[in-house]
């Protein structure tokens, strides 16, 4: 073996039930991937496990190679929905200690009279009060009260507080006395952290401000204590570098700076499946995606126009009513816009008080997961489903590292779901696969629609593990004629980390009509933040001659209650700043709502930017590929499957995808295999396999 090093890049992104990894070698342009069940009590264990299987298998030498590793995980959100975060303390304005609890005073439901609201992170016995006041235009009111936060102070600890969060009004046009209290704080009460709003998210509405930072502030320490975790781990494995963390609007940062701000990794997996779907779009030539990834827990979907996700700054998390939108705690940070359903392979079926078969949202997770798997569950869920009708392979699930339980998985469809419903076996799972797949369709029509999109002008990249069992169906009764399942589609989603760059994302609050623009307030304002993140990513390692800008701002009708994101150029003068900023209201405006109003204002409210490194290049093709050009060495045989347009099991040949010769067309029904996933191609439809080994699907 020559002495000489190679260059290697690993993903993983850990999820509800498995942690997936994709390791790219960067000297053969070849991945390699594998997946690993999820250790939801301590999530670093798996991937340390995952990462030492890599190393073992593709003899890494963390003396002789370089390894850069990026992540996405689950921390920050289970620590919200499950409230496992550090003991948190909000300070606010005098006057405002029910800020959390008071909400919008909007109801979610209005129809239900026994409507829940999540109870907010911060207990009130742990808010406080603080003496001082700023207007609106920034002036001092009151000055900062030293004794009201020498109280507060002395009572966080007594309560033994670890985090606080530091939320007064108007801060986010003069932050002074929330520095002043940083300040106090950390001489006061060492090795306490401390969250600013007015760092974190300076723009106006202080419910959704202070939601956004106590969130934060509760988080702060596990994500570092979880990070730091990982490096001592990668240390002990002798890998010494920093990795790369995945942040919610599909850029990454060194986990050294991502561990200070949690709350915006807080959706860093869906995020990573987004971006590697826009690495797919622009590789492949399809620029309008939708993206549809299902895993163990959920299923999420993303709309992808133009070769562009969308981003949105509003988001909730640890929703009461799951899918109810106002249900759940407001975050105000940019994050890739997508939608989430309560289905994926995990998801539970049960039959109803009508009778009726019923799918999710409970899950089985990874403890005990899927009765199939032998671990001690006993409801059926959409896996067990997918197994009796034939889909997936009992013998080589996760490439024969795990074995599947049939008998297991059909005799508790027949307990809990046939019986009852005085079906056959083989209509029960097929009854759970089709509501499961029926529940994602209507998600995604309406999300679709929400974005004023058509869906039968989009192609449909499906992954994630369970994602191209069921993409075929969903994507064809939503009329979409392609669907792609990309090489290594259980593990996308990491793939997508290996071509995510370096993103600082920022905002501010300036409300000024266009007739009255300050433009040269508004512009030191960005220029600041925007050198400020371009030092910050130069640092990081980027190319400086690479590094992109993009602003957008928040804009309405004067007199609106709510905004839309309205993008603009970022070397736009001065003299036709508001000309150009007014024409793309207007025209977003006229996208989203199909008309515009006559002879009303228009103000701007925030604005946003963000200073982004050039994404990396990523050349795939399969690690494990022998070369072989001929369809027949890639068929394994043949399988009954369940074909409901064939009335009933049908024989269907069974390929493994990492056999299959670039170029190969072939129709279904057919199984395709990868150690990761499994594609079912329905009857009607033709399958190429390009030359990464990508499935693309023609539906008929």
């Amino acid at each position: 073996m020559s002495n000489k090093g190679k260059n290697y890049r690993l993903g993983f992104d850990t999820g509800g039930t498995f942690t997936d990894f994709a390791l790219f070698d960067e000297s053969g342009s070849t991945l390699h991937v594998h997946k690993v069940l999820s250790t939801p009590q301590d999530p670093a264990l798996a991937v340390i496990s995952g990462i030492e299987d890599l190393v073992k298998r593709l003899d890494i030498d963390a003396a002789r190679d370089h390894l850069t590793i990026y992540g996405a995980t689950t921390v920050v959100t289970n620590a919200a929905i499950e409230r496992r975060g550090a003991l948190t303390a909000l300070l606010v304005t005098e006057g405002f200690r029910d800020i959390l609890e008071f909400r919008r005073e909007q109801r979610y439901d209005i129809y239900n009279l026994f409507m829940e609201l999540p109870e907010p992170i911060v207990p009130r016995h742990l808010v406080y009060g603080i003496k001082e006041r700023v207007n609106a235009d920034g002036d001092e009111v009151t000055p900062l009260d030293k004794g009201s936060l020498d109280d507060a102070i002395a009572r966080m600890k007594e309560e033994g507080v670890r985090s606080v969060a530091v939320c007064f009004l108007h801060s986010y046009v003069n932050d002074a006395h929330e520095r002043q209290v940083r300040q106090l704080i950390e001489a006061a009460l060492p090795g306490v952290d401390v969250t600013l709003s007015s760092e974190l998210v300076p723009e106006m509405r202080e419910f959704e401000r202070a939601s956004t930072t106590s969130l934060n502030a509760y988080t702060l320490p596990l994500l570092r204590e979880h990070t730091g975790s990982l490096r001592k781990h990668l240390a002990a494995l002798g890998f010494k570098d920093d990795f790369y963390l995945m942040l919610s609007s599909g850029g990454i940062l060194n986990s050294e700076l991502a561990s200070k701000i949690p709350v915006k990794a807080i959706e860093s997996g869906p995020a990573a499946g987004a971006i590697a779907c826009t690495y797919y779009s622009s590789s492949m030539g399809y620029p309008n995606i939708l993206s549809f990834d299902m895993g163990g827990t959920t299923a999420k979907l993303c709309v992808i126009s133009e070769g562009q996700p969308s981003v949105t700054n509003k988001f909730e998390v640890a929703r009461v009513a799951r899918f109810e939108r106002g249900s759940g705690l407001p975050v105000r940070i940019p994050v890739i816009d997508m939608i989430e359903i309560g289905t994926g392979g995990g998801s539970i079926a049960r039959i109803d008080n009508l009778g009726l078969i019923q799918v999710g949202p409970r899950s089985a997770g990874a403890s005990p997961g899927p009765v199939c798997y032998g671990q001690g569950g006993t409801a059926p869920t959409v896996t067990d489903a997918n197994l009796i009708l034939g889909y997936l392979n009992q013998e080589y699930f996760l490439g024969g590292s795990m074995k599947l339980d049939h008998a297991a998985a059909r005799k508790a469809i027949q307990t809990d779901i046939a019986e009852p419903s005085g079906i056959a076996l083989e209509e029960a799972a097929w009854g759970i696969y089709a509501i499961a797949t029926q529940s994602m369709v209507r998600a995604a029509a309406v999300h679709v629609v929400e974005q004023a999109k058509d869906p039968r002008n989009f192609t449909m990249i499906a992954f994630g593990g369970a994602g191209p069992l069921h993409a075929c169906r969903v994507a064809k009764s939503l009329g979409i004629g392609t669907v792609i399942c990309p090489y290594g589609a259980g593990v996308t989603s990491a793939v997508g980390l290996l071509v995510a760059p370096l993103v600082i994302d920022f905002g501010f609050t300036r409300r000024m009509p266009l007739s009255n623009l300050e433009w040269d307030h508004v512009q030191a304002i960005y220029q600041d933040h925007e050198e400020a993140a371009r030092q910050q990513i130069i640092q990081a390692g980027a190319d400086p001659d690479r590094i992109t800008v993009t602003r957008t701002c928040d804009m309405r009708y004067v007199g609106q209650g709510y905004e839309i994101s309205v993008s603009f150029p970022a070397s736009v003068e001065k003299h036709s700043v508001a000309d150009v900023l007014l024409n793309a209201f207007h025209q977003e405006y006229r996208r989203i709502f199909g008309r515009e109003i006559e002879g009303v204002p228009v103000e701007v409210l925030n604005w946003r930017g963000a200073v982004r490194a050039e994404s990396p290049s990523l050349a795939l093709r399969s690690a494990t590929r022998l070369g072989s050009q001929n369809l027949q060495d890639a068929r394994r045989g043949m399988r009954k499957v369940y074909m409901p347009e064939q009335q009933g099991y049908v024989d269907a040949p069974v390929y493994n995808h990492d056999l299959l010769p670039s170029g190969a067309v072939f129709e279904g029904p057919a199984i395709i295999e990868q150690k990761e996933s499994t594609t079912v191609v329905i009857p009607g439809s033709s399958v190429r396999v390009d030359e990464q080994l990508n499935l693309i699907i023609q539906l008929d």
